[in-house]
C-alpha cells in the first residue's frame, strides 16, 4: 500500500505541485523501502517470504521513479533488485496463488527491462545494462487473460533488445580497438533478419484494444528495434551514409503508423519507440511533429516531459555524434542525467 501511495503521489505531484504533497509521497516511498529492507533481512536470516508480493512492491517503486522523472538511474537499481525474485516467482507451483497476477508481474518486469535502455553508449559512471534471460519463460502464461497486456503484439521484437544492447556494447569496445569482429557482424545480420522477417501474430479475442492499433503499434516497434540495431552496430560512426539511409527507411515506414487516437491504450507503451525514432530525426518538421504528438498524449507525467527535454537537448546539440541512441548517451553525460523509462 505504501508503494501504491508513493506511485499515486508521483503522478499527482506533477499535476498539483506542492511541498506538502511531495513530502507525503516521499514519506510513503521511504516507508515502502524500510519495509522492503526488513523483509530482505528476514530472508537473509532464512525466513520464508512471498516472492510475488516482493516483486510487486519493487516493480511499483520502479514505476514510481520512472513516472516521477528520476534522472539519477534509480529505476535501474529497482529492476536489478526485481531480477532476484523473478526466478523465484517462475519456480512457484502453478497452483500457488493467482496465476493471472504472476503472469502480469512477469510480463511487466520483462517489458520494463526491455525498454529501460535507450542507449548502449555505456561508461563507467553509467548504470550497467540490465539484461534479461526470462522473456522466453512467459510462454507458459499464454492462457492467462492478462497475457500481452504490456507487450501487445511486439513481444518477439522486444525480446531482441537485450541482445542488441550486448552487441552495441561490444561494438563500442571493438571500435576503440579499431576492429569489427566476425562474431559481431554475424550477430548483427542474424538479428536484422529476425526483425525484417517478423510478422504480427494472430489477433487475440477479447483483448479490449482495437487490433488495428495493436498491429500498428507493433509495426512501429519493429522499425524502432531495427533502428536500435543499426545504430548499435555502427556505434559512434553515426554519420555513415549507409547508416543514415537505413535509419531514414525505417523512419519513413513509421510516419504513416503513428496517428493513434488520443484515447488509444497503446499510447501508454509508445514512449520507448518515440525516443529511439526521435533521436534519429533530422528534419525540423518531423521533430516538431513528434514533439507535438508526445506532449499531446493524455499521460500527464514528468517522464514524458523529461523525455521531450532530452530529445530537445539532442536536436539542439551541434556535436558530430549527436544522433541516434548513441547521441542520447552522449547528451545524458553532458547534462549529468541518466534517463530511464518503464
Amino acid at each position: 500500500m505504501d508503494s501504491i501511495l508513493a506511485l499515486s503521489g508521483g503522478h499527482l505531484c506533477h499535476k498539483v505541485p506542492g511541498a506538502d504533497l511531495t513530502s507525503a509521497s516521499l514519506i510513503h516511498y521511504n516507508l515502502a523501502l524500510n519495509q522492503l529492507k526488513y523483509q530482505l533481512t528476514r530472508i537473509a536470516a532464512g525466513n520464508p517470504a512471498d516472492p510475488v508480493r516482493l516483486l510487486l512492491t519493487i516493480l511499483v517503486l520502479s514505476i514510481t521513479e520512472s513516472v516521477s522523472g528520476n534522472s539519477k538511474g534509480a529505476t535501474f537499481h529497482h529492476l536489478r533488485a526485481s531480477s532476484h525474485f523473478v526466478p523465484l516467482v517462475l519456480a512457484l507451483d502453478p497452483t500457488h496463488g493467482d496465476q493471472e497476477v504472476c503472469a502480469f508481474l512477469l510480463e511487466t518486469y520483462a517489458y520494463m527491462v526491455s525498454i529501460v535502455n535507450i542507449t548502449v553508449n555505456t561508461q563507467p559512471t553509467f548504470p550497467s545494462l540490465v539484461l534479461d534471460p526470462y522473456i522466453a519463460s512467459l510462454e507458459r502464461f499464454q492462457g492467462c487473460k492478462s497475457f500481452g497486456t504490456m507487450f501487445g503484439y511486439a513481444r518477439d521484437l522486444l525480446s531482441l533488445v537485450p541482445t542488441i544492447c550486448t552487441l552495441g556494447y561490444n561494438r563500442i569496445l571493438e571500435e576503440s580497438a579499431g576492429e569489427c569482429s566476425f562474431e559481431s557482424l554475424a550477430c548483427y545480420k542474424a538479428i536484422q533478419s529476425k526483425i525484417e522477417n517478423w510478422q504480427e501474430p494472430s489477433p487475440r479475442e477479447n483483448s479490449g484494444i482495437d487490433t488495428k492499433d495493436l498491429t500498428n503499434a507493433a509495426k512501429v516497434y519493429k522499425e524502432a528495434v531495427l533502428i536500435f540495431l543499426h545504430t548499435a552496430f555502427y556505434a559512434s560512426n553515426v554519420t555513415d551514409p549507409e547508416l543514415l539511409a537505413l535509419v531514414d527507411k525505417s523512419i519513413c515506414a513509421t510516419l504513416v503508423l503513428t496517428d493513434f487516437d488520443t484515447d488509444s491504450p497503446v499510447l501508454s507503451v509508445m514512449l520507448w519507440p518515440c525516443m529511439i525514432i526521435g533521436s534519429c530525426l533530422r528534419q525540423p518538421v518531423q521533430r516538431e511533429y513528434l514533439r507535438y504528438k508526445m506532449l499531446e498524449a493524455p499521460f500527464n507525467m514528468t517522464v514524458v516531459r523529461s523525455s521531450v527535454q532530452l530529445l530537445d537537448w539532442l536536436w539542439e546539440d551541434s556535436a558530430s555524434d549527436a544522433f541516434g541512441p548513441y547521441g542520447l548517451g552522449s547528451v545524458m553525460r553532458k547534462y549529468g542525467v541518466i534517463h530511464s523509462m518503464s
